[in-house]
């Protein structure tokens, strides 16, 4: 499934000929995340209430916006000045970039993972819509319908191929691009943040959800192996994921280092 027109893979194609998921399956689909908490919850047309005063309901494709990612660099040093009690203007700006990228990653693809995972549904992000807010996640209503695809436990290569098309390629290489032409942060750390937002999302699933574990360590074997994520981490035969490249927080005063770092050291406590 590629990113069809109007979102942020503007001249991506339509998704492929096959099973379709109906609009209503899918928003019941995307109920059942609600519970999961973290990056996974999503509005749906149905539940949206009327929010006097709040900025409309944007085109994903203005998450690439100069404006809107320069706004959100700027607050989120802003929120690590706060954390480290430092200024604003001493926090690097590329870590703030990549840091926000990865979190803006992991929120447009959990709701698509736990839905692939846990109803077998790959939900189409043509007609998905986000609200800018100036901290935390971003805000996602999702409309439309989605792709059927296998069990992901039985058949990952089919579930990951409707991410990566649709994702992956259609959602976050246009924002990977975007934040590194805003500042000069590497396409390794991009392609490393990517690669464990999926494994956040994936480690969040499975411990919510214990009976989808196997279909969530398939999912992600299945998606190191494919571009844009081959060579950016490694899954070993306990399921522990490391990446081969570092978000740069442990950069900050008192930073440390996640749990998935390349340079955390045996022993050493992530932070």
């Amino acid at each position: 499934m590629t990113l069809p027109r109007g979102a942020a893979g503007a001249d991506s194609a339509p998704l492929p000929a096959g099973s379709r998921a109906s609009a209503e399956e899918v928003r019941a689909a995307l109920a059942d995340l609600d519970g999961l908490g973290g990056f996974f919850p999503v509005l749906t047309g149905e539940a949206v209430p009327p929010d006097a005063g709040m900025p409309d309901w944007r085109p994903l494709s203005g998450l690439c916006a100069p404006d809107h990612l320069d706004g959100r660099i700027e607050a989120t040093r802003r929120v690590f000045a706060e954390r480290t009690g430092i200024g604003p203007a001493e926090v690097p700006p590329r870590i703030a970039a990549s840091v926000l990228h990865l979190g803006i990653v992991e929120r447009l693809l959990s709701p698509a993972i736990g839905a692939a995972v846990l109803h077998r549904i790959v939900p189409d992000p043509a007609l998905w819509r986000w609200r800018p807010v100036p901290r935390g996640p971003l805000p996602l209503l999702a409309e439309g319908p989605g792709a059927a695809v296998p069990d992901a436990a039985a058949a990952p290569s089919d579930a990951a191929g409707a991410l990566v098309g649709g994702y992956l390629d259609g959602l976050v290489e246009p924002v990977s691009r975007a934040v590194g032409s805003r500042v000069p942060v590497s396409p390794r750390v991009l392609r490393g943040n990517t690669a464990s937002a999926v494994a956040g999302a994936l480690r969040h699933l499975s411990a919510a959800r214990p009976e989808a574990a196997p279909g969530a360590s398939a999912l992600l074997r299945e998606l190191l192996t494919r571009h844009p994520l081959d060579g950016a981490g490694h899954l070993d035969d306990g399921g522990r994921f490391t990446r081969r490249s570092c978000c740069l927080y442990y950069r900050l005063p008192g930073g440390g280092k996640c749990g998935d770092c390349i340079l955390l050291r045996p022993g050493e406590a992530p932070r």
